[in-house]
């Protein structure tokens, strides 16, 4: 007999049985370890599973009447504790070794029925779900926070104008609003697409069994509802070993990023004295070491750079989910960087609302900027086909030779201090293709394409227009709230299931 069964047995699952000893310091120091950096994620939740799934057996009559106060006494007090008060030890094995190790000791009679019919994949399976629920209720206020920030800061700029801009060359005059309203958008579907994922982890495993179900009478609807799961996942394989929610979660946080890094890339050249249109507060800089003069947008890079690290591991995510089923493998990266991404996700975008809540925009610059260059030739093809025989190819060719020719002459046709499109410059242009207009002058040309004209002339749908962008910004509201009044809806669905269970579990106490 060896010292581990002499002494009584071990209290992690397997020793004193099929095994004879446990790991070996190098699965400890490896494998262990690794297991238990899913503590910060994964221990309050395991808490709530544990006490439900005790409160179901206790409430189907599947545990000794004698058991049922000590082992739910334990368990509560387990489900209280805070990660940093439990003695996590690595030799001990993953977060369910060591919290049945903590049960043995608190309760020796009682504990081992919290292991009943249930197999410790379930456990952390389930536990992960809550925790994946949780983190994804987070990133949708972050999302609507920053969501809210830029539709607000949209309000302030309905009539700002600035220059927009393609492969970082000046494009047509646009307005503040509108550019800042490009950004919304994509946060609204981020919001559907949280809720989709969602509805995948809100079904519950728990009394699943084993792989083929179970031969006890265990009430998966009871023990759903105290865990606060919307639905019950009908397959037990399926149910443990799911491979797509796992890459799912963690692309909703990896989209989540690249949309704030997309925003944060734009702010970064903005923020560049070349532009200056951008002005970061002080909270949201870092001053360089050796450069006095430096004031570096730290905020946006730190974003920038969580979104390619989720990137890497989103990739890494789903390599580990292509395994055969059955597996554990695939599990035991992604119980912590799955969690742990949508925390991220999260951070960054309520850290980008920050910044954008104290940055300032230098609307004199961008106004200034919006009125020089060539961003109204567009519109001046555009005019001058709805005003003549000639058609679009035929105008896009004369525009695009006044500006060849303003290039040439520079400063003479000031390009700038203001519109460079000058009647002459234009006739010279034209010579051999048309007449222009005979009500065209430079005083007619310089309001005709002044930004602001140019701006208010888009009043179509999703157009730069003041009217315009007010419409877009009310329907983005409208989603908005009602993101929002379903987040706070599951928000408060699940804490009221926790504390039906705790009342469950203490009534079972006295009960019996």
């Amino acid at each position: 007999m060896s010292s581990t069964e002499s002494k009584g047995g071990d209290n992690r699952p397997g020793i004193g049985g099929r095994l004879r000893e446990g790991a070996a310091q190098e699965v400890v120091d490896s494998a262990h370890v690794r297991e238990l950096a899913s503590v910060q994620w994964l221990h309050q939740p395991m808490g709530q599973v544990d006490l439900a799934y005790g409160t179901m057996l206790a409430d189907g009559g599947l545990l000794p009447s004698s058991v049922v106060p000590e082992l739910l006494g334990a368990l509560l007090e387990l489900e209280e504790m805070a990660s940093s008060d439990f003695p996590y030890r690595p030799e001990l094995g993953d977060l369910y070794s060591n919290r049945l190790d903590f049960l043995h000791r608190r309760a020796p009679q009682a504990a081992p029925w919290v292991s009943y019919g249930r197999p410790r994949r379930e456990a952390t399976t389930t536990a992960f779900l809550l925790a994946c629920r949780d983190g994804l209720l987070d990133l949708s206020e972050a999302t609507l926070e920053l969501a809210r920030t830029l539709l607000e800061a949209a309000r302030s700029h309905t009539r700002t104008s600035m220059p927009d801009y393609t492969y970082l060359q000046r494009a047509h005059p646009t307005s503040l609003a509108h550019y800042l309203s490009t950004f919304v958008g994509p946060l609204v579907r981020d919001l559907d697409r949280i809720q989709l994922a969602f509805d995948h982890v809100d079904q519950s495993p728990g009394g699943a069994g084993s792989t083929n179900g179970s031969r006890l009478p265990l009430n998966r609807q009871n023990l759903a509802q105290w865990l606060g799961f919307g639905a019950v996942h009908p397959h037990p394989r399926d149910a443990m070993w799911q491979a797509d929610t796992a890459i799912e979660v963690m692309a909703v946080a990896t989209t989540s990023l690249t949309h704030g890094s997309r925003l944060a890339e734009d702010l970064l050249v903005w923020a560049s004295e070349e532009f200056g249109y951008l002005h970061l507060a002080d909270a949201h800089s870092r001053a360089s070491v050796i450069m006095p003069h430096k004031k570096n947008p730290y905020s946006l890079t730190f974003v920038r750079g969580m979104a390619r690290q989720s990137i890497g591991e989103l990739a890494g995510v789903t390599a580990m989910q292509a395994t055969a089923t059955g597996q554990v493998d695939n599990r035991v990266g992604s119980y912590q960087m799955i969690p742990a991404g949508l925390e991220t996700a999260a951070r960054c975008c309520r850290l980008l609302a920050s910044t954008l809540a104290s940055a300032r925009f230098d609307t004199e610059i961008m106004e200034a900027r919006a009125a020089r260059g060539f961003g109204a030739a567009t519109d001046l093809a555009e005019i001058w086909v709805g005003e003549s025989e000639i058609d679009p190819r035929q105008a896009h060719r004369w525009v695009g030779r006044a500006v060849r020719l303003a290039k040439q002459r520079g400063s003479q046709h000031r390009l700038d201090s203001g519109n460079p499109f000058t009647l002459e410059l234009l006739r010279e242009a034209a010579e051999g293709i048309a007449e222009l207009p005979s009500h065209w002058t430079d005083e007619w040309l310089a309001e005709t394409l002044h930004p602001s004209r140019i701006v208010e002339s888009r009043t179509g749908l999703g157009g730069a227009s003041e009217a315009s962008v007010l419409e877009m910004q009310k329907a983005f509201q409208v989603s908005l709230d009602a993101k929002a009044e379903w987040c706070s809806a599951r928000r408060s669905a699940l804490g009221t299931a926790r504390l039906a269970l705790r009342r469950k579990a203490r009534q079972l106490c006295r009960s019996t």
